[in-house]
């Protein structure tokens, strides 16, 4: 949910159609199945499970805060996901917070007297960006911010076939669409200039404000490669992951839990004999947060 929580996010607040098609091309590129057809199916409007209304979800708030002041809050902030999302008092957990595939295959494996509890463990596990996309798919509540020919052009341009071809092939198909994706090529659609570049998963190793320093594997321990920025949405989301998943500190530098995996964009290697990787990034920048479950790359494929 971490990585489609960011693509909601960016998609919300971009109203540049071009910007749009290069988030989703980013997301269902690096994505794999079946969390990416999942995915799909949520930002095309496809039931997937039984919907939880407002009245559960508002019962489901009320077990953790008080019935005046979610009232008050939800006056402030206007949207109901919203409000509980960023209000949540979470439990302590040591659980990662779900997949998306995990959460579709619980809630329809759940019994209607289940499902309260298991999305309250969700969002115990999870950041209030999480929350926010795990509450408005839990309700389908909102319209997706993009527009379906949107993907179709996206999805289009990775498979070599025409919008209207995917189209079809979506409507004769069912989630998570294995099918919609076995053709797909991540090097179709171009990426405007100030984007360009390679793109590399990386470990989080270090957080210190808006500077990530950022490690590849090597072997079977992780080297340093540089440091990378982020936008403001990511720099104030890893901002919060790093506080609670700190081991270490250096005056404002944090060490932090080898588990936040990150897609970063880079214009280019530099040597850097000092270093134990031998290189060093220039350029880097945060282009995808994935977080816990995902693997980052090696320093032979990203010398490659």
């Amino acid at each position: 949910m971490i990585a489609f929580a960011a693509l909601m996010e960016r998609l919300s607040c971009t109203t540049a159609p071009a910007a749009r098609r290069v988030l989703l091309h980013r997301y269902f590129t690096t994505i794999p199945d079946p969390t990416r057809g999942y995915a799909l199916a949520a930002l095309t409007g496809v039931r997937l499970f039984p919907a939880m209304g407002p009245s559960a979800i508002r019962a489901l708030a009320l077990t953790r805060t008080d019935p005046v002041l979610l009232t008050a809050a939800r006056g402030f902030v206007g949207d109901l996901t919203e409000t509980i999302a960023l209000m949540w008092p979470a439990a302590r957990s040591n659980a990662a917070p779900p997949d998306l595939a995990a959460v579709i295959a619980g809630l329809n494996g759940a019994t209607k007297a289940e499902v309260p509890a298991l999305v309250a463990g969700w969002l115990d596990a999870s950041e209030p960006r999480v929350r926010v996309a795990l509450l408005k798919l839990i309700a389908r509540g909102g319209q997706a911010p993009v527009t379906d020919e949107e993907i179709w052009d996206v999805l289009g341009a990775m498979t070599g076939t025409s919008p209207a071809a995917i189209e079809t092939a979506w409507r004769g198909a069912a989630p998570p669409y294995d099918g919609l994706f076995a053709s797909a090529r991540a090097d179709t659609v171009p990426i405007p200039p100030p984007e360009a570049g390679r793109v590399v998963r990386v470990m989080l190793l270090y957080a210190e404000p808006n500077a990530y320093t950022i490690g590849v594997w090597k072997g079977d321990h992780l080297v340093p490669i540089g440091q990378a920025t982020a936008d403001d949405a990511d720099a104030a989301f890893l901002a919060q992951w790093a506080r609670s998943h700190t081991i270490n500190r250096f005056g404002v530098v944090r060490e932090v839990e080898k588990t936040m995996v990150l897609s970063v964009s880079f214009q280019s290697i530099r040597p850097a004999p000092r270093r134990k990787a031998g290189i060093a990034l220039r350029g880097a920048r945060v282009v995808m947060v994935h977080g816990d479950g995902a693997v980052a790359d090696s320093l032979d494929a990203l010398s490659a």
